[in-house]
């Protein structure tokens, strides 16, 4: 390398240096966007650092908004995604005016793909009409689960 710069140090004039280090300056920028692809190419496809799965979520939540008479069947839709299918889903409600009783509807969920429909009897209260807040509880196949507070049903004596 020494030898090299001592060489067209000593056998070049300044005319040949003025000629020949613009085009020396394009010839190193090309070999360093050459070798920058290269790498850049192999270290972008060696799979270092996959993405980590996506978080299980639910969205367009979809119900009645009007009253249920007590008895009638009712249904929730909803769509999910990210998390490992299979997925379960599972119904839970908690009357407006008792704060910590939170049960479980007996229900029938069908998942289909990312999308589900759960199916529900509306259960009998003493009010003539009550505000019953619901919550869709999903599980992954690793087991994980999410909780989502979707809103309100209005159930009403028949």
């Amino acid at each position: 390398m020494i030898v090299l710069v001592a060489v067209s140090t000593f056998w070049m004039g300044p005319e040949d240096v003025k000629l020949r280090f613009p085009l020396g300056k394009d010839l190193l920028a090309i070999i360093i966007g050459v070798l920058g692809t290269i790498l850049g190419f192999y270290y972008g496809s060696a799979g270092f650092g996959t993405a980590a799965p996506q978080a299980l979520t639910i969205s367009e939540l979809a119900w009645n908004q009007e009253s249920l008479p007590s008895g009638s069947k009712a249904s929730i839709a909803g769509k999910l995604s990210g998390g490992t299918p299979p997925y379960q889903v599972e119904l839970r409600y908690q009357p407006c005016w008792v704060e910590q009783v939170t049960k479980s509807l007996p229900t029938i969920a069908k998942v289909n793909g990312n999308s589900f429909i759960v199916e529900f009897n509306v259960p009998v209260f003493a009010e003539p009409e009550s505000l019953v807040g619901f919550t869709v509880k999903a599980n992954e196949k690793s087991g994980a689960a999410l909780m989502f507070s979707g809103g309100a049903l209005r159930f009403r004596k028949p």
